[in-house]
């Protein structure tokens, strides 16, 4: 045995086997007979053979020796216990794979400078070529260590993608698909999807199951339709088409899944130059990023070099095309040329391969230009605004449908363009001019405005129709308040535009917050953390008296979360100091003051409208049943800008049609005190117990507003009723002037009753006393 084992076996070895021999008696269990010889005969047999019995330990008879813990996470354990010094050995040898990267890198850089300098030398030629082979090694190394980190994070987020799709899930982004959203190949549109949810919804969230599980999507479902929507009125050419792809409903509903559980990592992988279409960024800085480019650019050095700075600016191109991919597309891009540079126009057009261009130029659908924008780079703004009024012309729109149009329609289409930069007074008043002329006239050739354009600007609460007016606040939108260098980048030499943001941005500070933190981002004297403002400005010789530098932080004056001045600082010479803002733990913030922190449009339009007193009538235009017509006639009403006979500007005053001329037509007469009018509220008293006292108008209106101011739907039924009495009253009054047809007070009546049952009937009221006393009120049944 010991002759095979030193021949044949170099490492410790066991012998195992079912021997029928014990050596110990403790070996055995249950057993009683005399077994001393067999034991004796194997103790000798071991000893020859030059073995060495193995001892036991633990309990008897037994599977394990009772430890805690499996012989698995044991032999697991051990293993890990020495490994884990091989690894800290392997990450001592590589060191830190970054700086691995960074320094081979380095040393290739210079390596290839040499070899500029000592172009034949062989001896640098071999170092290059080894420093090529350690970079790459390293770049390496890098890349499977950033995919083995980039693992644990997909196993973290990557279940987001692949989760199944529930059917609450596809169910919400069908319906959020538009109705007349453009159908794919098959002719299918969203809205028949929703139309027969009930009957098709099973099936449809099979087929989108069906592809998170498998990954497959049939080349049916994935084909689109391309359609040219051309972007010029008379297109000529390939290039004046837009190509779209309509695609199959359920891609767009796989899709929109797909989108939205990405959403929350869209912001961290798509890069900081992409402001558009990312939530927390805005697409306008990239407009005025474009726009400090154009105007920085125009540099004599450019054109006192000629051709040689032109074959730079080429080069340059060229160098961006080779390292990103992306190329200059030359039916797109132009040349833009001085009147001096006139003589070498085809030389240089030729040398470039772009077409000739004028200033301004479109960028982001808006104009850029090096100059003052004046209303002629506007054009288009005025043109889209005419076009969408034009649109309309075959429409017979009410004052009300007219003034709903400008309100959410027309007074949004210049959003985008004041959003980026002040639009000029002129365009302002174009604008105005082409909203009021819409508004009072509609389709007519002429017609007076019934009620100033700074009137209707206003609040609904202060008399007005609450459309947004044309000014600054929009510009607020665009400029974060995060920079505290405001006062030095007016002064210095920057774009006109960029000068009317500084200054804007100044005049919107009143609706802003400076959070005095840690001192590190606001400026002392020059930025208005304080509530008196910059400090510079009602303090000038303050920096020379505390001995505190102009630019200085503040900072300066803050230690371990207090207030220290210097002691030239003294309070009597410098009285801000007794108002000073609590300095509150983290970093220096900008917030606009409102609940939220975040800009508000409201807030920003209240600093550039007249603020008017408020009107105690404004409640006649809110309710359930409300009709906006009929709101828009009660509106001018109220005001008294009805054409009546006795206004100054009729030549002779006529008399009321309605009483047969038993009196001359005034606005007081015809709101309420006509008989004909009379006899109409006689009328309604007694059917549905609507009383008008003998006020009159403004005071009956007063009254009114303080008598039926409630949520009640009684006082809702009733302010619905004046408003429609008021309306049918001045057709009435129109149609017997200027048509000749009459009809009775009872008539009038009738409709306006019915009118008024079925604006109630239309709304849907839970069953409570409030909605039974309006039923017998009006006598509605029950089962309308």
């Amino acid at each position: 045995m010991m002759q095979l084992a030193s021949e044949f076996v170099k490492e410790p070895w066991v012998i195992l086997g079912d021997f029928n021999a014990i050596i110990d008696a403790s070996e055995v269990s249950g057993h009683s007979g005399d077994d001393r010889s067999s034991r004796v005969d194997f103790s000798y047999c071991v000893r020859d053979a030059g073995l060495v019995h193995l001892p036991f330990t633990g309990n008897l008879f037994t599977w394990h020796n009772g430890s805690v813990g499996s012989l698995v996470s044991v032999v697991f354990t051990r293993k890990m216990k020495v490994l884990k010094p091989l690894l800290c050995q392997q990450r001592k040898d590589e060191g830190d794979l970054h700086q691995n990267v960074q320094l081979a890198h380095a040393f290739l850089l210079q390596i290839q400078v040499l070899r500029q300098s000592f172009r034949h030398s062989c001896l640098l030629r071999s170092i290059e070529q080894c420093c090529r082979l350690v970079y790459s090694k390293a770049v390496q190394l890098e890349l499977c260590m950033l995919k083995q980190r980039s693992k644990l994070q997909w196993l973290k987020d990557g279940e987001i993608l692949t989760a199944p799709a529930l059917n609450s899930e596809i169910k919400d982004a069908l319906f959020d698909i538009a109705e007349d959203s453009a159908p794919g190949l098959d002719g299918f549109s969203a809205g028949f999807f929703k139309a027969a949810w009930a009957i098709v919804g099973n099936d449809f969230c099979a087929v989108v199951h069906k592809f998170f599980i498998s990954g497959v999507l049939l080349k049916q479902i994935n084909a689109t339709l391309l359609t040219l929507i051309p972007k010029v009125q008379m297109p000529s050419k390939v290039s004046d088409f837009r190509p779209i792809s309509c695609c199959n409903v359920i891609y767009k509903v796989i899709t929109k899944i797909l989108v939205k559980r990405m959403q929350p990592l869209l912001t961290k992988i798509i890069d900081y130059s992409q402001n558009a279409f990312v939530p927390g960024r805005n697409i306008a800085d990239n407009v005025l990023l474009a726009q400090e480019l154009l105007t920085r650019s125009i540099s004599t050095d450019v054109a006192l070099a000629g051709l040689l700075s032109l074959g730079v600016i080429k080069g340059v191109l060229q160098g961006f095309s080779s390292l990103s991919g992306l190329h200059a597309n030359p039916h797109k891009s132009q040349l833009i040329l001085a009147k001096s540079a006139a003589s070498i126009k085809h030389i240089l057009q030729e040398f470039m391969g772009f077409q000739e261009g004028v200033l301004p130029v479109k960028y982001l659908r808006v104009p850029l230009k090096s100059s003052r924008l004046s209303i002629n780079g506007c054009q288009a703004l005025l043109l889209r605004i005419y076009k969408r009024i034009s649109g309309w012309g075959h429409l017979s729109l009410s004052f009300a449908a007219r003034a709903q149009l400008v309100k959410f329609v027309l007074s949004s289409l210049h959003i985008y363009w004041a959003s980026i930069f002040p639009l000029p007074k002129g365009v302002i008043k174009a604008m105005e001019a082409k909203f009021r002329k819409f508004l009072w006239q509609g389709n007519a050739s002429s017609g007076q405005s019934k009620v100033s354009w700074a009137q209707v600007y206003l609040p609904v609460e202060e008399g007005g129709l609450g459309i947004k007016g044309l000014n600054l606040g929009f510009m607020g939108y665009p400029i974060p308040p995060q920079e505290s260098d405001h006062l030095d980048m007016a002064e210095s030499k920057w774009s006109c535009f960029w000068k009317k943001l500084i200054n804007l941005r100044i005049q919107l500070l009143s609706i802003v917050i400076y959070n005095v933190c840690d001192g590190t981002k606001f400026k002392l004297w020059q930025d208005p953390w304080h509530l008196e403002g910059p400090l510079i400005l009602k303090y000038p010789h303050s920096p020379i008296t505390t001995g505190l530098h102009c630019n200085a932080l503040l900072r300066s004056v803050i230690h371990e979360g207090h207030w220290e001045w210097p002691e030239s600082a003294h309070v009597n010479n410098f009285q801000f100091m007794t108002q000073l803002p609590t300095i509150y733990p983290g970093n220096d913030t900008i917030l606009w003051n409102n609940a939220f922190g975040e800009f508000s449009l409201k807030d920003a339009f209240s600093l550039f409208i007249p603020v008017a007193p408020k009107v105690s009538w404004s409640i006649r235009f809110s309710g359930k049943f409300k009709t906006q017509r009929h709101n828009f006639i009660l509106w001018l009403a109220i005001l008294e800008r009805f054409s009546t006979m006795d206004k100054p500007w009729i030549r002779s005053p006529g008399v009321c049609v309605l009483c047969n001329g038993q009196d001359i037509e005034t606005h007081s007469d015809l709101f309420f005190r006509c008989s004909y009018l009379s006899r109409c509220l006689h009328i309604l008293k007694r059917r549905v117990k609507f009383h008008w006292p003998h006020f009159d108008w403004s005071r009956g209106i007063l009254w009114a507003s303080s008598k039926w101011r409630s949520k009640h739907l009684i006082h809702m039924s009733f302010r619905t009723l004046l408003a429609a009495l008021v309306y049918f009253i001045w057709a009435e009054r129109n149609s017997r002037r200027f048509k000749g047809t009459a009809r009775s007070e009872e008539a009038i009546a009738k409709i306006v009753l019915e009118h008024i049952r079925l604006r109630i009937i239309s709304v849907n009221l839970d069953p409570s006393l409030q909605r039974h006393i309006l039923f017998r009120i009006w006598h509605i049944a029950w089962g309308s």
